[in-house]
C-alpha cells in the first residue's frame, strides 16, 4: 500500500490508514479465534475437575457426553492452511515485512 501511494501523491497518511485498517482486521480474527479455542479447552478442564461422583447418575451421564463434545478444543480453520490463532497473526506480519522489504528493494 505504501508504494502504490507513494507514486500517486506525497502524503502517506491514506496507506497508513488502510494499512491499519487491514492490520487491524486480521488481528480482531486470529484474537477471537484464539479466545475461543482457549474457552473450549477451559470448558473441558472445568467439567474434568467437578466433582462427577458426587452426582445423580443422570448427571454423570450428562457430564460425560459434554466431556466427549469438548474432548478436542474448537478451533476456527482455513481452507487447509491451518488453525487460526495468534500465532498465524504473527506469521501474517511477519511474511508481510518480508514481501514488503523485497518490494522496496526491488523498485528502488
Amino acid at each position: 500500500m505504501y508504494f502504490f501511494f507513494e507514486d500517486f501523491s506525497s502524503s502517506m497518511v491514506p496507506g497508513t490508514f488502510i494499512l491499519v485498517a487491514m492490520i487491524t482486521q486480521v488481528f480482531i480474527l486470529c484474537f477471537f479465534s484464539q479466545l475461543l479455542e482457549n474457552s473450549s479447552e477451559s470448558i473441558f478442564q472445568a467439567l474434568y475437575l467437578t466433582k462427577w461422583y458426587d452426582m445423580d447418575l443422570k448427571d454423570q451421564k450428562n457430564i460425560l457426553l459434554l466431556m466427549i463434545i469438548f474432548k478436542n478444543s474448537i478451533k476456527i480453520d482455513t481452507f487447509g492452511f491451518g488453525a487460526i490463532s495468534i500465532y498465524t497473526f504473527v506469521q501474517i506480519c511477519k511474511a508481510a515485512g518480508s514481501y514488503a522489504m523485497v518490494m522496496y528493494t526491488v523498485f528502488n
